[in-house]
Formats: structure tokens, C-alpha cells, sequence
């Protein structure tokens, strides 16, 4: 890649929206081999409420007397003990948990809560994968259609294809994988006497007795589903969430999340279950060669359950299926609780935790002030402020660690409160959207104007999460900026708790970008121990900066001049690194470049390693003592690079004209 230096030439920043991070970046394989982990423990966890679940959805009351839906009505008599079945209904007046549990353990034994339980934990994966990768087809094939591809709205766009594509990727995962699911339902619902003995054993006697089609009995129902559930369940999220953060923003995000999820899993369960337990008892419709009791569509189905058992049939078994909620809270339904990356997409594309008018009016403030004197401090509620922490929080951890980007893109240093400097670098590079920026971290501590600072860069993530892209500097540290200058502005402005919400904020920005492949980019540098970039797509968020490690070195380290290979580093904290680990480091990942700030520098910007690295530094006059310029480098399409100009000459002449006077 050729890079050039063209000192003070402004070059035009490109217009191109970037697309979002692709998938792979994430880890797909890792990720999901890690989510079926969890998934199995979770359903694992929860497979006795699950059981008691499928156990009373597959009864119906007739005349006082709990019944087996699956045995035809004139056997019912004569049967004292139900092949593959219930047992001793005739005798059980009124179910209850509570009983059926008792009557479980005593009749099957402590290990019966576990009934299907592997076949539930085979169904997941393939589930997931089915899901996932059918997604990513589905949205790359919307994005094509005519009245999506370049559409002025692209909010809407973008939530029509991860609405549309999440419900096709859902039916897909959810047709291909049915028969497992059936089979689950059919090995849950037996007792004492097996009829199905294992899952291929299940698959090759519905087959058998039932057909192939056998294996897809209500497989309309749970189509149905899907779409509600997942809305059901984001909506009521996002809205407590919103609610409860807003009025108590100091609660722990833990217990936000457990507390909203329950609801929202509860809402969910709620207003699908008749749904679900139609589902059930279709899918067991036929079951141990026992004849159909519904020989009728969905609504037939409904009117039946309705006559036969009243409207409280509908909920029956719903008890177990609320206590699953708590427990389960992230692996609410098999036929959504894969689809956290949808829901991600869904999310971004919505502006998550703060209204839109409300955003465009604090960007409006926060731009106007830069026709007025330099200083002038604009006025921003602690409410305000705190939405665009939790909202931006929200974006950050929905994007990787390691943002993978694409040109043109503007990238800029460190800013350290500098308002001023911010609203002359986007006034020479260009508002967003109409330039792509990436800024390397350091927005805060030493300037006068921090919360103004930090406010605009937040609201424009918010604002445009696809085309603007904040990485953490080592001062977006509670233990940094405590002292350095943010804490106090933070006291002296608001208070405490504000600079808190910051913190929370600051510890869940990613850490470096990589563009078109060939550019790096981070706040400090090279790590001894980064050999593989997974490394850092794997780094935990939220997270506080650690005094040694991977992540401290990406924020802290410097290169060298005079340093072979790692060096101490003379701020106490991480390493130096010398050419020759550029060199190694760029030939191991097929790198072209490394982009970095965290030093100034003279010019605003300065190469190393034989322009195999250069460092970006964004805020002249650093600290009103350093006669330094600023620079934001120009990524085009071509990866040329070149370099804007903040001079200090102007800054001074602009800005301290009246101390000549």
C-alpha cells in the first residue's frame, strides 16, 4: 500500500456508507460452538420445569377427570394404564405441579425430569447454525431488492431486512429442525411405559406409523410463532429497560437485565403459550399408534380446547413455563433464543434508549456553539446525558471488539477535551454522515470541554452506529480520568453519578478497527502477546482496563526508535516496541500499515518503521503548552493515504487575539 503525507491538503472525505461489520468477525465458529455451550447448561438446568410443561399441555379435563390427549376418547375407559403415556389418570382429580412432580419421582424416579432433554440439547445446535447463517443469506438477498438497496431512509431499510430476515432465517431454522423438536415433545410426554426408545428409534416409528409428514405435525403453529414471540419479547425488553434506566440509572446493569428479561420472557410466554400448547398437542396427535383426537385445522384445534376445557385450557401448563423464565432468561424459547444477533441489528437500527427528536436537538446544541467564542460551554441535562451513555453502551456492545471497516474513512487522534478543535476537524473533514470518521480514543481529561467533547462523539455513534466509530484511549479509564481532569468537570458540572455512567460507558468501547484488511488501527500499539487478531475480537466487554496484559498494551504502548524487539516503557506502564516488531508483525497478518495515537507529535502526525506505522494526534496546542499541530488522516477508496492539518499558528492567531490586545 502506498501512503503519502500531503501536509495541509484537504482532500474531499468520501460519502460511501460503510457496511455493517460482517459476522465473521465475531468468531461465528467460537461463538456458536460457545452459545450451544450455555444452551445446553441452560436447557439443561431448566428440563424439569420444561417437562412438566409438555406433561400438562398434553392433558385435557373431561368431566372432572384429567385425560391423556393423545388417547382416542372410547379407549379411554377401558385403559387403566396409558401405553407410553400418563398413568393412573382416572384417578387424578385435579392436577397440579406440585403433584405431577411427586407422582414423577415416585412413579419414574428423580432422573424422568430429564425425559428428551438430549434430544433438546442435540436440536440446538443445528438450530443455531441453521439460523445463523441463513440470516446472513437472507439479509444479503434483501438488501439487493430494488426499493431497499439505496434507499433515503436507511434506518427504516435496515430495520425492514432485520425484521424480514430474521422471521425468514427463523422459519427456515425452524422447518429444518422440526422433527427433532417433535421428538423432543413425544419423549418428554412419556411416563412409565416407553414406547419411543431413543431419538432415531422416535424418528423411524413416526415415520413408520405417521408418514414423513408425521414429522412436521404442527409445524404450522410454530411458524406462527415466531415473529410474535421475538417482537413480544424485544419490545417489552427495550421499553422496561429504557424505563427503568432512566429513572434509576445507578442500578446495576446485571439487575436491570435479569429483571427486564424475566418480564419481557413472561409477556412473551404469555400472550404465545395457547400458541405453543396447540403446537404440543398437534405434534402428539397420533402418538404411540394411538388414534387423532383433533382431525381439524388451527381454529378447529382452539374451538375444541375452548368447549372441552374452557378458556383456561388454553393456559395450561403455563406455571412451570413462568418459573423457566428466571433461570432461562437468555435462552427463553427454542425458536428465538438464537436470534440475540438479529435482536443486536434490531436494536442498533432503532436508536436503543433515546428518542430521536431528542438526539437531533442535543446535536443541534452541541454543533451550534461553533460560531460562537471558543469555551462556551453548552447546555445539557444530566438526563440527556446519561441516554446517550446507556444507548451508546448498547451499540458498542453490539458491535465487535475489532470494528472491520471499509474506505473512505476519516481517522483522527487524541482529542482531550478540546471542543473546539473537534468542531474544526469535522468542519474541515465534514459532518457526519456525509464523511466516515474513526476516532482512536483519548476524548476526555486536560481540555476544559470534555462533557462537550465526549457528548458529540456519543451522539453521533448514536446518530449513524454504521458510519461513525469510537475506539477506547487508555484516558476512557476510571482510574485515568479520576485524575486527569473528566472527574472533576463531571463533579463541578453534574455530579458523580454522571461521571459513573461514563465509566460504565467507557468500559465497553472496542479497542482497535481494522480497514479493508490492510489497516490497523488502535489507541496505543503492539502486544507481545497479540499473535492471532481473534485475540482481540475475544477480549471481555464491559471491562475495566487491567494494569498488564493484551488489553493494557493495546491502549498503552509506544514504538521505539532505538528498541530491538520489546523495551520498558517509561511511562511504568506496558512496552516499546521497535521497528523490527513492526515489520514481523505486519508480514505475520498480511498488514499494510498500523495506525495509532496516544503521543504527540509535532506535525499532528509522524510515521515510523519506515512508514510502517504512523501516529495520529489530533489536538493542537495540546494543553496550551505544547506548540504541536493536529492532523486527521484521509483513508480513500485506493487506501491513499493523506493527512489534514490543524496548524497551532492559526489556533493562535484565531483564539488568543484578544491577549495581543
Amino acid at each position: 500500500m502506498q501512503t503519502e503525507a500531503r501536509v495541509g491538503v484537504a482532500v474531499d472525505g468520501g460519502v460511501r456508507k460503510l457496511v455493517q461489520p460482517q459476522k465473521k468477525q465475531v468468531g461465528t465458529v467460537s461463538q456458536l460452538l460457545a452459545g450451544g455451550v450455555a444452551g445446553a447448561l441452560s436447557k439443561t438446568c431448566t428440563a424439569p420445569l420444561a417437562r412438566l410443561t409438555i406433561l400438562f399441555q398434553s392433558l385435557f379435563e373431561r368431566d372432572n377427570r384429567v385425560c391423556l390427549l393423545d388417547v382416542f376418547w372410547k379407549e379411554l375407559v377401558s385403559l387403566k394404564h396409558i401405553q407410553g403415556m400418563h398413568s393412573n389418570v382416572a384417578t387424578l382429580r385435579k392436577a397440579s405441579m406440585w403433584n405431577e412432580a411427586s407422582r414423577i419421582i415416585h412413579e419414574e424416579g428423580f432422573r424422568a425430569f430429564w425425559k428428551g432433554n438430549l434430544v433438546t440439547i442435540a436440536h440446538r445446535l443445528p438450530y443455531s447454525s441453521v439460523n445463523f447463517y441463513s440470516y446472513e443469506h437472507y439479509k444479503k438477498l434483501l438488501k439487493m431488492v430494488p426499493g431497499l438497496k439505496g434507499h433515503r431512509d436507511k434506518a427504516s431499510s435496515d430495520l425492514c431486512v432485520h425484521f424480514v430476515g430474521g422471521g425468514l432465517a427463523g422459519i427456515t431454522a425452524a422447518t429444518s429442525t422440526y422433527p427433532l423438536d417433535l421428538v423432543r415433545t413425544r419423549l418428554a410426554a412419556q411416563t412409565n411405559v416407553i414406547y419411543y426408545r431413543g431419538i432415531w428409534h422416535a424418528l423411524q416409528t413416526i415415520v413408520k406409523e405417521e408418514g414423513v409428514l408425521g414429522l412436521y405435525k404442527g409445524l404450522g403453529t410454530t411458524l406462527l410463532t415466531v415473529g410474535p414471540s421475538i417482537a413480544i419479547s424485544f419490545s417489552v425488553y427495550e421499553t422496561l429497560r429504557s424505563f427503568w434506566q432512566s429513572h434509576r440509572s445507578d442500578d446495576s446493569t446485571v439487575v436491570v437485565s435479569l429483571a427486564c428479561g424475566s418480564l419481557s420472557g413472561i409477556a412473551s410466554s404469555t400472550t404465545t403459550f395457547p400458541l405453543d400448547l396447540v403446537r404440543r398437542r398437534k405434534q402428539l396427535e397420533g402418538a404411540c399408534g394411538r388414534a387423532r383426537v383433533y382431525n381439524m385445522g388451527l381454529f378447529g384445534v382452539f374451538r375444541q380446547i375452548i368447549r372441552t376445557e374452557g378458556v383456561r385450557g388454553l393456559y395450561r401448563g403455563i406455571l412451570p413455563e413462568y418459573y423457566k423464565v428466571v433461570p432461562g432468561v437468555e435462552h427463553k424459547n427454542s425458536e428465538e433464543e438464537e436470534k440475540g444477533f438479529i435482536i443486536t441489528e434490531f436494536a442498533m437500527s432503532t436508536q436503543i434508549g433515546i428518542d430521536e427528536a431528542v438526539l437531533d436537538d442535543i446535536i443541534r446544541r452541541l454543533t451550534e456553539v461553533r460560531l460562537a467564542r471558543p469555551g462556551k460551554q453548552v447546555q445539557l441535562s444530566e438526563s440527556e446525558i446519561k441516554q446517550l451513555c446507556l444507548a451508546s453502551r448498547d451499540i458498542f456492545l453490539h458491535q465487535p471488539n475489532l470494528l472491520e471497516l471499509e474506505a473512505p474513512i476519516k481517522i483522527c487522534g487524541d482529542i482531550h477535551g478540546q471542543y473546539s478543535d473537534l468542531l474544526r476537524l469535522f468542519e474541515y473533514g465534514g459532518l457526519p454522515p456525509n464523511a466516515n470518521y474513526l476516532f482512536l480514543g483519548d476524548y476526555v481529561d486536560r481540555g476544559k470541554q470534555s462533557l462537550e467533547t465526549i457528548c458529540l462523539l456519543l451522539s453521533y455513534k448514536i446518530k449513524y452506529p454504521e458510519n461513525f466509530f469510537l475506539l477506547r484511549g487508555n484516558h476512557e479509564c476510571a482510574s485515568i480520568n479520576r485524575i486527569y481532569g473528566f472527574y472533576d468537570e463531571c463533579k463541578r458540572r453534574f455530579n458523580v453519578r454522571l461521571w459513573k455512567a461514563f465509566t460504565d460507558c467507557f468500559n465497553c468501547l472496542p479497542v482497535a478497527a481494522l480497514i479493508d484488511d490492510k489497516i490497523l488501527c488502535m489507541h496505543g500499539g503492539l502486544s507481545p502477546e497479540l499473535t492471532h487478531l481473534d485475540e482481540i475480537r475475544n477480549l471481555p466487554r464491559p471491562i475495566a482496563i487491567p494494569d498488564t496484559g493484551l488489553l493494557c498494551d493495546l491502549l498503552w504502548s509506544d514504538p521505539g526508535r532505538d528498541v530491538k524487539g520489546w523495551g520498558m516503557n517509561d511511562r511504568g506502564v506496558s512496552f516499546t516496541f521497535g521497528p523490527d516488531m513492526v515489520a514481523e508483525f505486519l508480514a505475520k497478518h498480511d498488514l499494510d500499515l498500523i495506525c495509532r495515537a496516544h503521543q504527540v507529535v509535532e506535525d499532528g502526525y509522524e510515521f515510523f518503521a519506515d512508514r510502517q506505522l504512523v501516529t495520529i494526534f489530533s489536538a493542537p496546542n495540546y494543553c496550551g503548552e505544547f506548540d504541536n499541530a493536529g492532523a486527521m488522516m484521509s483513508v480513500d477508496e485506493n487506501l491513499m493515504c493523506s493527512f489534514q492539518i490543524l496548524k497551532p499558528a492559526e489556533k493562535r492567531t484565531k483564539f488568543m487575539m484578544p491577549n495581543k490586545m
